[in-house]
């Protein structure tokens, strides 16, 4: 019998070109088997088979290294936080991983791909009082490095991840930025788009608008 799909969650990626060392941060990367509600929790990782780590350039992929299950299932997770090193195979390996794309197969099919711009925030959690506001920032990286001049587009999401439409309660009001109302996919929503600052950081305010604890969710994506 088949199961329903699995995925894969995102995986950082650190290339040390001086120790030639890869180092994999899978800790939100390979779900658990657990049941919601059930007891005692299994937390058994999904078994993707051997999962290969190379570089795709074009339609073509360049195996490094094998990642086996028994280096990223429960134990191994819980004995080294889902970090695994892989020691460059040979002196080219440095030059094939600038050559091309961070990618990781599994079963013969590309499940995780390296994105040209990634942006993050220390700041997951915010909480704010009555008529409150709270400013936050968001780095954006292009291939790991700081990326300034990026515009970084902020959007507003309920906790089921559905965009909050403009024409309904808005949890919080975007203070800075470019703010306007776009057509997301047929979904008109407000959103604030920022320039990135010279060390690839942009600086967002927020201010309280609906009272109580819906679980909102902002969300961010950049381009140049």
């Amino acid at each position: 019998m088949v199961g329903d799909p699995v995925p894969l969650g995102p995986v950082a990626v650190n290339v040390d070109y001086g120790a030639s060392l890869i180092s994999l941060d899978l800790n939100s990367t390979m779900p658990e088997l657990g049941v919601p509600g059930s007891w005692p929790a299994d937390l058994t990782k999904a078994d993707f088979g051997p999962l290969t780590v190379g570089v795709l350039s074009g339609s073509n992929f360049t195996p490094i290294a094998t990642i086996q299950y028994d280096q990223y299932q429960q134990y191994a997770y819980e004995a080294r936080a889902g970090i695994v090193d892989i020691p460059f195979p040979n002196s080219g390996t440095g030059e094939l991983l600038q050559s091309g794309t961070i990618a990781i197969q599994a079963q013969g099919q590309t499940a995780l791909l390296e994105q040209i711009y990634t942006a993050e925030t220390d700041t997951r959690g915010i909480y704010l009082d009555q008529n409150g506001h709270a400013e936050f920032q968001v780095m954006v990286c292009q291939m790991g490095a700081p990326s300034p001049g990026a515009n970084v587009l902020l959007a507003q999401y309920d906790s089921n991840l559905n965009l909050v439409p403009s024409n309904q309660p808005q949890y919080v009001l975007f203070q800075n930025g470019n703010v306007q109302t776009i057509d997301a996919g047929g979904i008109d929503t407000v959103v604030t788009t920022l320039a990135t600052d010279e060390n690839g950081y942009a600086t967002f305010v927020i201010g309280a608008v609906t009272p109580g604890f819906p679980g909102d969710r902002l969300l961010s994506l950049c381009r140049r």
